[in-house]
């Protein structure tokens, strides 16, 4: 992508933090504690299947909440004077409601 500003990397993503309790939620789920072994493993599984057809599409997020994000977002705003027009969860919100 080209435009104004240093040339380089930056990291784009809306403000907040989601966690997998809040994922769980907006899938319609009731967030449970899971220990991290079983859900890799159920992702591992999940991921090895041929897609698409095999598994709903809101399964494919279980490899979402097996692996934490970070996403700092500091050098856009810095260095581009980027500002997220929307927040992480009305992001989320977004790319369910569109289908992917």
């Amino acid at each position: 992508m080209l435009g104004d500003g240093p040339p380089g990397a930056y990291n784009i993503a809306g403000d907040g933090v989601l966690t997998g309790a809040d994922i769980a939620r907006e899938l319609g789920f009731a967030p449970v504690q899971i220990p991290g072994r079983i859900v890799q493993s159920a992702s591992r599984a999940v991921s090895s299947l041929p897609w698409p057809g095999v598994v709903p599409p809101a399964a494919e997020w279980i490899e979402a909440l097996s692996h934490p994000s970070i996403m700092d977002t500091a050098k856009a705003k810095l260095e581009l004077g980027w500002e997220p027009r929307y927040t992480g969860l009305e992001a989320l919100r977004a790319t369910l409601n569109t289908g992917g």
